[in-house]
């Protein structure tokens, strides 16, 4: 296996063994460690998280904030979390400055930032930690991170959500009736049920359940929530919670992986809706944003999709990267530092298993 990382690597994030400025194609990564049977991988906002099927956990990047546990301020190579040993980890997520696993026992252990209670612990009694906390949950099956706050799957199909709620993003009200501010205990989102996968933007949440259905709550002033940014503007959960049904008859929780302001419906087709300042909704529109979900034309057979930032990576079922939207640090991986309006192919030797993306950087994992 060999794992190809491009973008921002102020922090060594893109394990090439130093650190620069940008990198604008996709290069192999140095290890410590063979990387063998690698089954996940994930981007923060200058880390970055590799799993393998022993359930060990290899990291590079920053580590100001703890989020690469015991291992040193910047590591430039990936290393092994040697702090994580006494756990076998099935899932991996990285926040901007936080770090998430599910074990084999669909418990979940937190570290790194925990300013905005964000890991789902107190405050008072964590702020940042490099010793991975296990948290009192239910068990889970899936965990996204935005920027400040942290959403989370439960195993019955529930949503769990902690950290900052400044827009409405946990999705809770308060014992008040009002929206709920923050959070450093996880809470239920108590609107919706049967929910299989979630994902958080910068201030908003996107839940899809089992039938299809997607809702999203939070931040809508770009339009982020699939309507106008006059629709539900930091409204409590109970009032926005917006369902959108695909025309073309639902969202197929088989096959769809809800990313912030995007999804993959049935046949591999991708629509995007919200902000547009960097082309990162891959019309080439001219607009500023668009509020309403809208299907890209000339993209299919997307198997898996992945958001930094700003900029955005698709894997379609042979093999291909495609990449739009921001790209100033060469996170597109098109050899230039232009932005992409458009969704473009990018040259990799190998075909790609697994795709990606840190806040300005990106990664493909090839089989050979």
């Amino acid at each position: 296996m060999k794992l190809y990382t491009w973008g921002a690597n102020s922090y060594g994030q893109l394990s090439h063994g130093v650190e620069s400025e940008q990198c604008v194609s996709p290069t192999e990564t140095i290890s410590s460690h063979p990387l063998e049977d690698v089954v996940a991988v994930a981007g923060g906002g200058g880390h970055t998280l590799v799993l393998d099927s022993t359930g060990s956990v290899l990291g590079a990047g920053s580590n100001s904030h703890g989020q690469l546990a015991d291992l040193g301020n910047n590591t430039t190579t990936l290393t092994r979390l040697q702090a994580l040993q006494e756990f076998r980890v099935i899932g991996i997520e990285c926040g901007w400055d936080s770090s998430y696993a599910i074990t084999d026992t669909q418990s979940v252990v937190a570290w790194g930032s925990n300013k905005f209670g964000q890991l789902g612990v107190t405050k008072e009694m964590i702020v940042t930690s490099k010793h991975p906390v296990v948290l009192e949950t239910p068990p889970v099956v899936q965990v996204s991170a935005g920027l400040r706050h942290t959403a989370m799957v439960t195993s019955s199909g529930h949503v769990l959500t902690c950290g900052q709620a400044s827009r409405g993003q946990l999705g809770v009200l308060g014992a008040d009736g009002n929206m709920l501010k923050a959070s450093d205990a996880l809470v239920r989102v108590e609107s919706i049920g049967d929910v299989c996968q979630v994902a958080c933007g910068q201030h908003h949440t996107l839940a899809l359940t089992e039938d299809g259905r997607l809702y999203g709550w939070g931040d809508n002033r770009r339009g982020q929530l699939g309507s106008g940014p006059d629709h539900f503007p930091h409204s409590p959960p109970h009032h926005h919670l917006r369902a959108w049904v695909h025309h073309q008859g639902g969202l197929d929780p088989l096959c769809c992986l809800v990313c912030c302001e995007r999804s993959i419906g049935m046949g591999g087709k991708v629509t995007t809706w919200g902000r547009n300042s960097y082309g990162q909704l891959g019309h080439s529109c001219g607009q500023e944003q668009v509020d309403q979900p809208t299907q890209l034309t000339d993209l299919r057979g997307v198997t898996q999709l992945e958001l930094g930032s700003e900029h955005n990576l698709a894997l379609l079922d042979n093999g291909e990267v495609w990449s739009w939207g921001w790209n100033e640090h060469g996170n597109c991986g098109t050899g230039t530092v232009d932005n992409v309006a458009v969704p473009q192919f990018i040259y990799i030797p190998s075909s790609i298993k697994l795709i990606a993306a840190g806040a300005g950087h990106s990664l493909a994992l090839s089989l050979s």
